[in-house]
């Protein structure tokens, strides 16, 4: 995705560049007014132009009627003070995309983002939908449209070169934790085979991992079996909720690891592994090993490589495609004739906070689908999350007192918690933003607002 940036404050369009350049926009232009921004698009080709709507020599208004008369499919944004909220308005007549008032709304300006991208890959958002095309095919797999997990596909890309590598995948229940290990396992001719910890009764769980010999126990086979390991040669060993293995079954797991050997349960023959080992959990590993229940040489074994999957809250990007991929789904198993989601219920879901990650939206599509009546899902499909969502963005509550003994000057105090985070991070603006919980435009014109008054 390419966009050109306008604007003659720096400091503004470098914060804007930054905070592009995290959303992982492959080519970001600037220029300082409208003059050189369309000398830029006479040689360049753009998705999308966001200018400030106030600027020396062309201000935003005209850019946009030149930008229009020259390529009527770029998407123009226009950035406002409050006293340019009328002219913005009026700006949409002339095919203005959207608005953004400052200070900007990063959310509301990555969610356009978001659509316009949508719309490059043929899931186009018309006026009152959007709609799910039978070409758009890679919503097959894992969704990767968020800077984090474009991210952890890179560093997957680099993993499958590095077979003898074991890796350790850290979510959340629900993020996808064995997708992402599937991933890794880029030759479909090879066998992956994973085993839920969890769910193996600690008293068979080395025989179902390593194997056991003839006459081993009794109940056993009398020919003896070849465990997961043996199952798994050549392929991909996945070891889901790996804390829960008995401690004693650990030691000889890291063994394993470390020497790519292991022996049948009764046996005295060593075997070798071929297989390339991946372990996922849900827990906290360190405060497991402070408590005694996990080792903390096999730990640092593990984590050599680790993958961190975020929630899915975090990644707000994934949610339209994972929608639209889920829709599909059903589509094909079922006689539905939805084929579209109304923007506000999309809002609304990217709005919610997924607890149960990937797997509770998931089945939150199946049931709105299940008992839709029309042909598009829309916010009246999801009342069971409307009041969720709400609740996400309170901080807080009607029963929250504040005592005011004496005037104050809200600016005064707000400069002054910005220099005092300033100096604790020793003048790094993206830690202070960070410890505020605002970003770095927000953080921009938050001090400039406290600085002019």
């Amino acid at each position: 995705m390419k966009i050109l940036l306008v604007d003659d404050e720096k400091q503004l369009c470098n914060a804007l560049e930054k905070f592009l350049i995290e959303l992982d926009i492959e080519i970001i232009d600037k220029a300082n007014n409208g003059i050189d921004a369309l000398s830029l698009m006479n040689n360049n080709t753009y998705d999308l132009v966001i200018s400030d709507i106030k600027m020396p020599v062309m201000n935003g208004i005209e850019l946009v009627k030149n930008i229009k008369k020259m390529n009527k499919s770029v998407h123009v944004i226009l950035i406002s003070g409050q006293s340019e909220v009328i002219e913005s308005i009026n700006a949409l007549e002339l095919g203005v995309y959207d608005f953004l008032i400052k200070p900007i709304d990063t959310d509301k300006l990555t969610r356009i983002i978001q659509t316009i991208k949508l719309q490059k890959y043929k899931i186009a958002p018309g006026n009152n939908k959007i709609d799910i095309f039978d070409d758009y095919n890679d919503l097959s797999g894992i969704i990767i449209a968020s800077p984090q997990m474009q991210l952890i596909s890179k560093k997957i890309e680099k993993l499958r070169d590095f077979p003898e590598i074991p890796i350790l995948i850290e979510g959340k229940t629900g993020v996808g934790k064995e997708v992402i290990a599937q991933m890794l396992h880029y030759d479909k001719n090879t066998p992956f085979i994973g085993i839920n910890c969890s769910a193996l009764p600690k008293d068979i769980f080395e025989s179902e991992l390593f194997g056991y010999e003839k006459g081993a126990f009794t109940g056993g086979d009398p020919k003896g079996k070849d465990g997961k390991i043996s199952a798994s040669s050549g392929g991909i060993l996945f070891l889901d909720e790996i804390t829960e293995i008995p401690l004693d079954t650990q030691a000889k797991l890291l063994r394993v690891i470390q020497e790519k050997e292991y022996y049948k349960v009764g046996g005295t023959q060593k075997h070798t592994i071929k297989s390339r080992i991946i372990c996922a959990t849900n827990r906290y590993i360190p405060l497991l090993i402070k408590k005694g229940l996990f080792r903390e040489d096999l730990y640092y074994r593990l984590n050599v490589c680790k993958l961190t999957i975020p929630p899915l809250k975090n990644r707000p990007w994934d949610i339209a495609p994972l929608v639209l991929k889920f829709m599909q789904e059903f589509n094909e198993t079922s006689p539905s004739e939805i084929t579209s989601i109304s923007p506000d219920a999309l809002l609304l879901l990217q709005n919610y906070s997924w607890p149960g990650n990937i797997r509770e939206l998931k089945n939150t599509i199946i049931k709105a689908m299940l008992f839709n009546e029309k042909n598009i899902l829309e916010p009246s499909d999801f009342k069971f999350l409307q009041k969720s969502a709400k609740q996400r963005f309170l901080t807080l509550t009607d029963e929250t007192e504040i005592h005011i003994d004496s005037p104050i000057n809200l600016n005064a105090l707000n400069k002054k918690i910005i220099d005092a985070t300033l100096k604790k991070f020793k003048g790094n603006k993206t830690k202070t933003a960070e410890f505020l919980g605002l970003n770095r435009i927000q953080m921009y014109y938050r001090y400039k607002n406290c600085t002019e008054d």
